[in-house]
């Protein structure tokens, strides 16, 4: 049961090592399952009877992890995926002739990393990306790298060894700004510094986001390093000999003591053990019914914890005109078009990534990619007088997707990291995978690849 008062104390962390990637894990080595008999399954398609042991909901990364360890077991498993296309929030756009991942792109923490690894095997081109190599610009001019957020950390660290009562990080940062006495300029730059870097790191608003969970859960070193080839790479290494079934959205999951029915529109599939992988927001949407129902401590955790809204525009440009620093910051009182990271060496073209989270994430939702490329291009000028608007624009849309409903989760105000273990504990034969069931590494690629070994070596154990 969780305890909504409970954080454990990890390793504090640094900028742009809070979320996404990096993680260790042994290789993965289950038992066959031998002569276990197989549950049946009834394949409309072909008319023919189908036999599995495990059947596999979502084909992302944890997904396809867990489906990959229990295939190389010896189960028969079967992976279905509703979208078109397997990855989740994986995806890589070719269409304009870059290669651009519309959701995840960096390996943060790559020392001893499956992610690497795996990439690594799969001839990925990986790059070193130096977040603090920063261009900082106030009002129309370039200013000195004030960025001198360690004070903030430090505040709001002390500020949890003394709370009783859980609250927000925008709530400890206006403490913050009064006990110091920040003003004016000063606090015009330490504003857009923390918020800049906490809400596209959590892709949230930092009024929603827990003081006393804030860096709490785990990290790994190595800096970070972006996957320049395409992070599909890592998705096709891992499904490879895999059976998967796409357009095929799950409506209900009926666990029956003696095993479970999954149910694809008219189909239904039978087997042993179900893995539902399906990211956090859709299970808060109740998009597919279980029978019997959610738990109470599950369903407390799915209200404990947010699903983040990362907004991605990739920028294109004839060529660059911009500064050679790793990200260009332009402080303007705005939570739109805070910052600009600089792709041009690792993709090869002149790219810019901006980043929106929380609000303005979904206030880009309203505009078209030509307004998107306009709005860029009036924030760039006024930084750079030879500045010209993109040729293309290429955003993403998570808070729209039906299969995603955003972009990675993160703990409420009054919620905790416990809930991740909630999320993660299997009901009955069910079984549960997905950054949301990870509380050392959420809202990560890696926290999702260990989420599905993990929960494949738990099914087996039961399994035996």
């Amino acid at each position: 049961m969780s305890d909504s008062k409970y954080c454990p104390r990890q390793a504090q962390r640094t900028r742009r090592s809070i979320v996404k990637m990096g993680a260790i894990a042994a290789p993965v080595v289950l038992a066959n399952l031998g002569g276990t008999r197989h549950a049946a399954a009834y394949d409309a398609e072909s008319g023919s009877e189908q036999r599995y042991d495990v059947i596999v909901i979502g084909a992302g990364v944890s997904g396809l992890a867990a489906a990959k360890a229990l295939h190389a077991a010896g189960y028969r498993t079967l992976t279905l995926e509703a979208r078109d296309r397997i990855g989740g929030r994986i995806f890589t756009d070719r269409n304009s002739g870059a290669t651009l991942d519309m959701g995840a792109s960096w390996i943060h923490g790559p020392r001893g990393n499956p992610i690497t690894r795996l990439l690594q095997d799969a001839g990925a081109s990986l790059y070193k990306t130096n977040f603090d190599s920063l261009t900082l610009y106030s009002g129309g001019r370039k200013v000195a790298d004030s960025r001198g957020t360690t004070d903030f950390y430090r505040y709001i660290e002390r500020r949890k060894d003394d709370m009783k009562t859980d609250e927000s990080l925008a709530t400890a940062f206006e403490s913050y700004i009064r006990e110091r006495e920040i003003s004016g300029d000063r606090e015009a730059i330490v504003r857009h510094i923390v918020y800049t870097d906490i809400e596209t790191e959590f892709g949230t608003n930092m009024y929603n986001l827990s003081l006393k969970c804030f860096n709490e859960d785990k990290e790994y070193k190595g800096g970070d390093v972006f996957v320049a080839s395409g992070y599909d790479a890592l998705v096709n290494e891992l499904s490879r000999n895999l059976d998967i079934r796409l357009h095929s959205p799950v409506d209900t999951i009926r666990d029956t003591r003696t095993g479970v029915i999954v149910s694809v529109g008219g189909n239904d599939y039978r087997a042993r053990y179900v893995v539902v992988t399906i990211p956090l927001g859709v299970l808060q949407k109740s998009a597919i019914s279980f029978s019997p129902p959610l738990s109470e401590m599950k369903t407390r955790a799915l209200e404990g914890l947010g699903m983040g809204n990362l907004h991605k525009t990739y920028l294109e440009f004839a060529h660059d005109f911009w500064d050679g620093s790793q990200t260009i910051d332009i402080v303007r009182g705005d939570t739109k078009w805070r910052e600009f990271i600089n792709l041009t060496v690792e993709t090869g073209k002149p790219i810019l990534l901006a980043l929106h989270a929380g609000e303005a994430a979904s206030n880009m939702r309203q505009m078209s990619n030509d307004q998107i490329a306009n709005e860029a291009f009036s924030v760039l000028r006024t930084a750079y007088s030879d500045a010209m608007k993109p040729l293309r624009a290429t955003t993403t849309a998570w808070e729209d997707d039906p299969y995603a409903y955003g972009s990675y989760s993160f703990v409420k105000v009054g919620g905790s990291l416990e809930m991740y273990d909630d999320l993660s504990s299997p009901q009955g034969r069910v079984y549960f995978a997905g950054e949301h069931t990870n509380s050392n590494y959420p809202a990560t690629v890696h926290g999702a690849y260990l989420s599905g070994v993990r929960a494949a070596r738990m099914l087996q154990g039961e399994a035996q």
